[in-house]
Order: structure tokens, then sequence, then C-alpha cells
């Protein structure tokens, strides 16, 4: 992944990589040919997210669907909040049952789905319309006392999907991770 960060003042770093599309049609082929994974990003992670839910829910009632009170609170927290708190249910399994699933592999699901909650930040919060002849995009501005420095991504097909099918496997990896400790802590090994 190709980024850089710039001071929002400094018009001329990194100019030749900023150039804005002019053309109104050109930079609609282009917006054109990359919605499609902007769209799958957000969709798959709302698929993320959900999966998320429900798996919080199973471990407070042993079936997620048997009392919808849980979901009162759940629907009232960020993603963030949802992830820690299932990567936190999971740990006290781990720390508190017998079973061979540790916290070093917990720690690789948790960066997963940091990761796939960053990308689709990026993705959600990027500025798609000034997107540069060479697929630059400001995903990022962040103030300080020094100054506002932004964050430009390079969007490249490569990239684009690459960034899909992270988003789109990480359901499918969280819950065999589920599975594999619920078999453990029930003894279906």
């Amino acid at each position: 992944m190709r980024e850089f960060l710039k001071n929002r003042s400094d018009y001329f770093s990194h100019s030749n990589l900023l150039d804005e599309i002019e053309d109104s049609d050109e930079l609609f082929d282009k917006l054109e040919e990359i919605t499609r994974y902007i769209g799958s990003v957000i969709i798959e992670f709302n698929a993320l997210e959900s999966a998320v839910e429900y798996l919080i829910a199973e471990q407070m009632m042993r079936s997620g669907d048997q009392d919808d009170r849980i979901y009162v609170f759940l629907s009232e927290m960020m993603y963030q909040g949802k992830a820690k708190a299932l990567i936190n249910l999971y740990g006290q399994i781990i720390e508190f049952c017998d079973i061979e699933i540790t916290h070093e592999d917990l720690k690789i699901i948790e960066k997963r789905l940091e990761e796939a909650a960053r990308i689709r930040n990026e993705y959600a919060h990027a500025h798609w319309q000034e997107i540069s002849s060479s697929g630059y995009v400001r995903v990022k501005t962040r103030p300080s006392k020094k100054g506002v420095s932004q964050k430009y991504r390079l969007f490249d097909l490569e990239q684009l999907e690459k960034d899909m099918y992270y988003v789109m496997e990480t359901p499918s990896i969280l819950g065999e991770f589920d599975e594999n400790i619920m078999d453990q802590l029930h003894g279906r090994v």
C-alpha cells in the first residue's frame, strides 16, 4: 500500500502525484471504474459487523437467536466497541477454560478486525471526488499544534481488490475462530 502524509499548507509537496482530474467526464469514468470496490468494502464490512454482533449475543446467551434484549445494547454500540467486547469475551474463555487456543491466536483475530475497520473507514471517509490522475485520494485530515496534515493513499485496481477481499474474508475467518473455540469449549474436538 502506498501512502504519504503532507502538510496541508505545503501546496507543492507531492504535486506531481496529486494532479486533480479537471475533466468531469474523466473523473466520472475513473469513479465508475472503482465504485464496485468501494461499495463492496462498505457492504462486506456491514456483514462483518453483523457477524460480530451475533457472536457476542451467542456468547452472552448460548444462542444468538434466543433473545432480542442483547440487541438493545448492541444497536447502540459502534463497531470498535463491539469488536473489543467480543475479543474480551473470547479472552475470558481462553484465560479461564481448558482450551488450546491462546491469547496469541486471539491477537491475530483482533488485528484482523482492527485492519478491516481501518480499511472501511478509509473507504467510507475518503474524498473520492478529489481523486488524482495517478489514483491518490485524501483519506484523513489531522490537525495538530504544528499544522494540519493530510494522509493520501493510492487506490489502484490491485489495492482496491486486495482491500475488498480482505474485508470479505474476515467474517469467515472470525466464524472459523469462533467455531474452533466453541468446539474446544464444549468438547466437540
